[in-house]
């Protein structure tokens, strides 16, 4: 009975556990608990010759301090329990808000960065310090014909097949970023030490795409025309006029044929 500490310290355990259990049994549990301390009490007051009275003090004594060095490791375990738990979905959530957070800034077919991460991308990082920086915009020659010939779904197969060459060609580590910017046309924000260099990395991820090779249609030859742009601090261009300049720069490259590369100097393009 009360004569001893030891109903009340080992119901603090379960009465603890409730608190971390499911909603019926954290309900039942601290009911279940408080009731049984009640008894405890009531049967010691009503009923004292059902209690067994004990032998002298130093064994009341003994009783409260075994049952506090029970309790002790009784409630750290449960608090432990109950921070771990916490602690679990707190990463779980953060692991969901993250996963949910990076699909919102890909594309669903290839899996590219998509135009309103593009967007974003310019305006926190690239215009921050823009030196070294340059915007690329490729598209896919003739594509409606590859459409046309051998239908929409080989034609997805395609665009995944272009994004992933053009994702090796970027780099990550330093900043750099592949974009579907829509349809079959992609961006690329590229760091370079100079011009000729942009041009470079850009000319090399239009090789890598003409490199391309179906085994189901060997005749058929993919290729990319693409744009560059710099970034270049000083300049009274904001990002929307970038991007509506690469655009232009890329149809601009198109009408003059396909399968080629062309960088702007500042008063034309080469």
């Amino acid at each position: 009975g009360i004569n001893s500490a030891m109903p009340f310290f080992l119901l603090t355990g379960p009465f603890m556990c409730s608190f971390v259990s499911n909603r019926f049994f954290k309900f039942f549990g601290a009911a279940f608990t408080l009731l049984v301390g009640l008894a405890v009490i009531v049967v010691s007051w009503m009923f004292p010759e059902w209690v067994t009275v004990p032998p002298g003090e130093s064994v009341v004594y003994l009783d409260i301090s075994v049952n506090y060095l029970l309790f002790g490791a009784a409630l750290f375990g449960t608090c432990s329990y109950a921070v771990q738990a916490y602690m679990n979905e707190c990463h779980q959530k953060d692991e969901l808000l993250k996963k949910i957070e990076d699909q919102s800034r890909r594309d669903d077919l290839t899996g590219l960065y998509n135009r309103r991460y593009f967007v974003q991308y310019l305006e926190d990082v690239v215009w921050q310090n823009r030196d070294g920086f340059y915007v690329v915009m490729f598209d896919i020659d003739a594509f409606r014909q590859v459409n046309a010939t051998y239908g929409r779904i080989f034609g997805d197969s395609v665009i995944c097949a272009v994004s992933r060459q053009i994702g090796l060609g970027v780099c990550g580590d330093i900043g750099e970023r592949a974009i579907r910017f829509s349809g079959e046309t992609f961006a690329c924000i590229l760091k370079a030490d100079s011009e000729i260099e942009a041009f470079s990395k850009a000319d090399q991820i239009r090789e890598m795409v003409a490199n391309l090779q179906w085994e189901e249609f060997p005749m058929l030859h993919v290729t990319v025309s693409g744009g560059v742009i710099p970034c270049v601090t000083g300049d009274s261009y904001d990002k929307r006029t970038i991007v509506r300049m690469v655009d232009d720069l890329l149809f601009a490259v198109k009408r003059k044929g396909v399968n080629q590369v062309k960088i702007f100097t500042g008063l034309s393009f080469s």
